[in-house]
């Protein structure tokens, strides 16, 4: 039977998002072609510099806090991490006068 890792997804809206360089409306636009599933082989690996970090570990701690009251969510949320990554990009975004 064929498995698929949500680890898998999580770590290519991650690729993506740095391949276009956290511009929402680009990553946004990859993701409606590629349909969000992660392609056989990527051209590059994923560099995990401090910014991919930050956003990678707020992502996961979103995904733990909903899996607390609904624990498929959590699985879910890596299939379709675009969502929370682009969440945690805004937030992060924001501009504080």
């Amino acid at each position: 039977m064929y498995k698929i890792n949500p680890f898998a997804y999580f770590y290519y809206h991650l690729y993506l998002l740095q391949l276009e360089e956290y511009d929402l409306g680009r990553f946004f636009k990859v993701i409606v072609q590629t349909k969000g599933i992660p392609a056989s082989a990527l051209r590059k690996k994923l560099v995990w510099t401090l910014k991919t970090i930050l956003i990678a570990s707020m992502v996961v701690a979103v995904l733990v806090g909903l899996a607390c009251a609904f624990s498929p969510i959590f699985l879910l949320g890596l299939y379709i991490s675009y969502i929370p990554i682009a969440l945690v990009v805004v937030l992060f975004s924001k501009k504080v006068k």
